[in-house]
């Protein structure tokens, strides 16, 4: 299962991305776009019937997401960016990992690339979850397999929580029960850099930065007992 936001992309990118989607072996999958009306996206997509789409008057990516979280059916859910790419096995991998395991979430090792999708580096997160190394640190990525049971009991993102909705989501988790998490040094996906993104546009910006600081700090309040 698969859900992904996209606005204003461009539209070569969002099509790699999709037919990474399908093209996933030994899976039934549910794709579901996240757009928003009016968006180039909607033309694109026309070439793609076993796409579902998830519109929305306005773009805000995590009131987009919980949108789209509420037309899940499959038992395993992943989001992801309009420009990254998966490697065909990814979520059969993942998934019978979680199965091993008993976890519900798998948080995998993935390929930085450039534009081009040119492996530049590979990041991997630590052997395995431990709460006090995720409340300095998040190192869960936003694009995490998880069970659908997590989307409902955890669910839906918190809105006040900006751009540290999906930490706070994995801290809310990592609380409750850290054998629900489990990390794989496997990289299973392509996350593309360009100067487009966000992480690049903000390098540099003291107005994002500060921005994401004061974000961060407010989550870090909120989960302030853990910390104690």
């Amino acid at each position: 299962i698969r859900d992904r936001n996209t606005l204003n992309e461009r539209q070569d990118w969002l099509c790699q991305a999709v037919e990474s989607y399908l093209a996933q072996q030994s899976v039934d999958l549910q794709l579901i776009v996240s757009t928003v009306v009016g968006d180039a996206s909607l033309r694109t997509l026309k070439n793609y019937p076993e796409v579902e789409l998830c519109l929305n008057d306005k773009p805000d990516i995590y009131a987009q997401l919980n949108k789209a979280c509420e037309l899940v059916s499959s038992p395993w859910f992943s989001y992801a960016a309009s420009d990254d790419v998966v490697l065909p096995t990814r979520f059969w991998d993942e998934i019978n990992i979680c199965l091993k395991t008993g976890s519900k979430i798998c948080s995998s090792a993935f390929h930085k690339t450039d534009d081009q999708l040119n492996i530049t580096s590979t990041f991997c997160g630590p052997d395995r979850y431990l709460l006090p190394h995720h409340l300095q640190k998040n190192f869960v990525s936003d694009c995490s397999l998880m069970h659908r049971d997590i989307l409902q009991e955890f669910g839906p993102f918190d809105l006040a929580m900006d751009n540290m909705a999906h930490w706070d989501f994995w801290l809310r988790v990592g609380t409750r029960d850290p054998e629900l998490i489990t990390l794989s040094p496997t990289p299973t996906w392509l996350y593309r850099q360009h100067h487009n993104s966000r992480h690049a546009q903000r390098v540099g910006d003291q107005f994002k930065i500060a921005k994401r600081e004061l974000a961060r700090m407010k989550m870090m309040r909120k989960h302030a007992t853990t910390l104690g």
